[in-house]
């Protein structure tokens, strides 16, 4: 592997395998409609829990819609293996659809 390619793989410039590596959580504002696609990456977007807690991973993100500008603030809780056990999300609602593993 030359040193080209180490560089693309580590600022994942290539798209084998980078699919893995993210949790995608599509979101849909109240106030207008708009969806919203959030990609947040396994190993830098999540905060691990190292207290007392349910839970071992978190996104606790506030987003803010392209069409009204309204503030929407998310908050995911994930166990070790990365399944959504609890979810708050304040000014939209989270969509879900059959290729989406998120709830």
């Amino acid at each position: 592997m030359g040193l080209f390619s180490k560089i693309k793989k580590l600022f994942l410039f290539n798209d084998t395998g980078t699919s893995k590596d993210l949790i995608d959580i599509h979101v849909r504002c109240n106030k207008c409609g708009e969806q919203i696609d959030s990609y947040f990456r396994k190993n830098y977007d999540l905060q691990s829990n190292y207290g007392a807690g349910d839970w071992a991973y978190l996104i606790d993100k506030n987003l803010v819609c392209p069409g009204c500008y309204q503030s929407i603030t998310m908050r995911v809780e994930f166990d070790k293996r990365l399944n959504s056990i609890n979810s708050e999300l304040a000014g939209g609602e989270f969509i879900i659809d059959e290729d989406s593993s998120q709830n």
